[in-house]
């Protein structure tokens, strides 16, 4: 910034720091935030070695990523083994898996976190998503890999968890995102350029008319009126600067923070209510959640503390910490002692005399200790809520990721603490309970209800409602609320999107793949789309238009196991047995810890006769074990369904069991293959356990133990799988062919009648065949 001669540079930053300045956030809109440094040298240089300005960084050529050099590292949970790779100038992390599989080198284009306590790392996919790594390196004991949060359970997310706006929110300056595309804080595509790290704007607001005014010799008052200091808001506005990223009444489902109607994920500005932006929420009081400790609780657990609460807000983040400066950890020690001791000198000071507290200067040790956070727990962060006694650490030695069940119960505002009575709020805290599942199945009668009587304006309500009947099961439900949410909003994909799910979900095939079409014209991210599309046209029957739409997906996105899964599927039902080997297999080196994936991989090796490669599939898949997610949606649609947490629990055990089913089964039928009829039962009965509900499981054990000869649980086995699966045909040709055998002459006859409907030429033949011999 060019400043008139006689201006030293040292005269803007003193007078920003003394004067009033604004107290709104100033017009105008943002400019680079290198642009600061041309004035505020001395200030941006010491910002860009604290935590904030080292927050988010691009790889490039001349980067040093020392962690890089060390040893591999391997994850016992999924056999899965990850090796830091420095190439030609450029850092990769290679994941090897189980199975004989090829190496995955994927690239690290973004490194996420300024490494005071960790780093992540993120991917770039050809389709414009960042994806997080599997691994983070950790700065405690020297440094170490581990897996990153939510990572360590064996079948993880792999190099599939995209990244949304509302995580870059709080960890970079804003992206320059299309207006249309921020509407939802969801969304995962990013333009080709971002910026390196938190800049001066997100405390200070947008900066171009500053550096207007200060390029025109502008008067001293109007440069430092264009700019916003947050030490002349009011406590409560400057609080709100810092809680705008720090604050997060928790890291698990509930939802946390809900973005207001009508705003965009990167529209806030410093000295604006935060309320107007965001809400946030939290678990019910008493709900068993009131002492958790997570990474980003800072805000969260100092607001809990009796001094910020007798200061009247007075007391803030500010106190103790300087934004500008990076501070070793024994500064900030000293500093925050300091703060203590401005009131409570006099009191401490006669604890001290009385020899019932050390004369120690040292605050911070004793009551705000470093604790192990719950949801990232390889690191220790400082505990904010200043206790007279904190409470006992908890141990989480042999803690791993996944199989917590969802949280049940009310969503309670936490901040704003209160909110005017306008429909508006009636319908944001009604959303809330919604949002992510947690009050059911009260939750979805009350934003029902409410909706019916408001009749808002916004498409976004709607919407939401939509989501959770069809996250709960409700297809049919969900879908008026789609399209009253696609009636006040026809541009928005997402509503289009969200109602061609409703309709695949009650068998509208045809009405799905139209309204899929008409999403992806109007979505950026047609990737989404195409998978989407592929699988309607698939479940229509038309194999040839989404074979074709799959491989527009992979065009698109080459790195996409889901949509290589897909391919292998649907070019199985097609019969090209070599074509679905290469997809599924593909599919396998990119999601090596998906057991679906494996396990559809098995079915085609199968059919090609490859029974030790089968084999040794799906002995991966078992130890890969069943998704979390899809136990999760059996909870919520029980819950949804008849309010029991008890019944929602076993349901959700029985989905983890159930995902386990085909992999035995299909193991019994290798076994059979290879002429092992008793290690076939064996496994035939897991499978059966497993899923007491798989008709075809049943079945299959019915197989093996009428080649055994044994006919009388062959016949129960077979009557269990048809009161399961009436319309299971091969279990009526067997239920019929043993029948018979066994003189039962009139039930055998009806069983093979019912076999001779049946659409498989297979089925129907063997079936005739044995009429005619009766």
């Amino acid at each position: 910034m060019r400043l008139r001669v006689g201006w030293p540079l040292w005269s803007v930053a003193g007078a920003l720091l003394a004067q009033p300045l604004a107290q709104t956030p100033a017009a105008g809109g943002y400019v680079d935030p290198y642009t600061c440094a041309e004035c505020h040298r001395q200030i941006a240089e010491n910002y860009g070695r604290t935590g904030m300005g080292r927050s988010f960084r691009s790889v490039r050529a001349d980067a040093s990523l020392p962690e890089f050099d060390t040893a591999p590292f391997s994850h016992i949970e999924s056999g899965e083994r990850f090796t830091p790779v420095r190439r030609a100038g450029k850092y990769y992390v290679r994941r090897e898996a189980p199975g004989g599989l090829n190496p995955l080198d994927v690239s690290v284009d973004y490194v996420m976190g300024s490494g005071d306590h960790a780093s992540s790392y993120l991917h770039r996919t050809p389709d414009h998503k960042l994806v997080e790594f599997p691994v983070s390196w950790y700065s405690e004991d020297g440094g170490h890999w581990g897996m990153s949060p939510g990572y360590d359970r064996p079948g993880h997310q792999g190099f599939s968890r995209e990244v949304p706006y509302r995580c870059m929110f709080c960890h970079n300056a804003y992206p320059d995102v299309d207006a249309r595309a921020a509407e939802w804080d969801g969304g995962t595509l990013y333009p080709s350029r971002l910026p390196d790290g938190i800049d001066c704007q997100r405390c200070h607001g947008p900066g171009r008319n500053h550096v207007a005014a200060a390029r025109q010799g502008s008067a001293a008052q109007r440069v430092r009126a264009a700019i916003l200091n947050p030490a002349r808001l009011t406590p409560e506005r400057r609080m709100e600067v810092c809680m705008q990223c720090h604050l997060e009444a928790t890291s698990s489902p509930l939802p946390a923070a809900l973005m207001r109607f009508g705003r965009s994920a990167f529209s806030y500005r410093p000295g604006e209510p935060l309320g107007g932006f965001m809400l946030y929420f939290d678990h019910a009081p008493g709900a068993g959640h009131d002492d958790k400790f997570e990474i980003v609780s800072a805000a969260y657990r100092f607001r809990k503390s009796a001094c910020f609460q007798g200061s009247g807000g007075a007391f803030g983040c500010m106190a103790c910490h300087d934004p500008h400066q990076a501070s070793p950890r024994q500064e900030t020690v000293r500093k925050t002692g300091r703060a203590c001791r401005s009131c409570h000198s006099t009191a401490l000071g006669q604890l001290v005399q009385q020899g019932r507290h050390p004369a120690a200067q040292d605050c911070v040790t004793c009551h705000m200790p470093q604790r192990n956070a719950e949801d990232v727990i390889h690191v220790l962060i400082t505990d904010h809520w200043i206790a007279a006694r904190p409470p006992p650490v908890k141990s989480l030695a042999g803690r791993h990721d996944g199989g917590t069940l969802p949280y049940a119960g009310e969503v309670a505002l936490y901040y704003p603490k209160e909110l005017p009575a306008t429909p508006e709020n009636a319908l944001l805290l009604a959303v809330a309970q919604v949002k992510q599942l947690s009050h059911l199945p009260d939750g979805l009668s009350g934003l029902e209800a409410l909706l019916a009587q408001v009749r808002p304006q916004a498409a976004r309500p709607y919407f939401e409602m939509a989501e959770a009947f069809l996250n709960t099961g409700q297809a049919a439900r969900a879908i008026p609320f789609y399209q009253e949410a696609a009636r006040h909003d026809p541009q928005n994909w997402r509503y289009i999107y969200g109602l061609a799910q409703g309709w695949q979900a009650t068998g509208q095939v045809a009405a799905a793949v139209n309204a899929y079409e008409r999403a992806g014209a109007l979505s950026p991210d047609r990737t989404a789309v195409l998978l989407a599309l592929g699988n309607a046209w698939s479940e229509q029957g038309n194999l040839t238009s989404a074979a074709a739409a799959l491989r527009q997906a992979l065009a698109r996105n080459a790195e996409s196991a889901t949509a290589e899964a897909r391919l292998g599927n649907v070019l199985l039902r097609s019969g090209d047995l070599a074509g679905a080997e290469r997809a599924l297999r593909e599919a396998v080196r990119l999601g090596p810890q998906v057991a679906a994936i494996r396990i559809n991989l098995a079915d085609v090796l199968i059919a090609e006769g490859k029974l030790a490669d089968a084999k040794q599939e799906l002995a991966w898949a078992l130890r890969a074990g069943p998704a979390i997610e899809a136990a999760q949606s059996a909870w919520f649609t029980a819950l949804a369904a008849t309010g029991s947490v008890r019944t929602a629990s076993s349901r959700y055990e029985a989905s983890l069991r159930a995902q386990l089913a085909p992999a035995h089964a299909n193991l019994g039928t290798v076994l059979m293959m290879q002429g092992d009829s008793e290690g076939a039962i064996g496994k035939y009965r897991l499978a059966v356990s497993a899923d007491p509900e798989s008709g075809v499981a049943l079945t299959n054990l019915a197989l093996a133990l009428m080649r055994r000869g044994d006919a009388a649980e062959a016949r129960q086995r077979l009557e269990e799988a048809l009161r399961v699966s009436p319309d299971l045909f091969e279990a009526h040709w067997h239920l019929g062919e043993l029948l018979l055998s066994l003189g039962d002459s009139a039930s055998g006859t009806a069983h093979l009648k019912r076999a001779a409907e049946s659409p498989d030429p297979r089925v129907r033949r063997a079936a005739m065949d044995l009429l005619g011999r009766k």
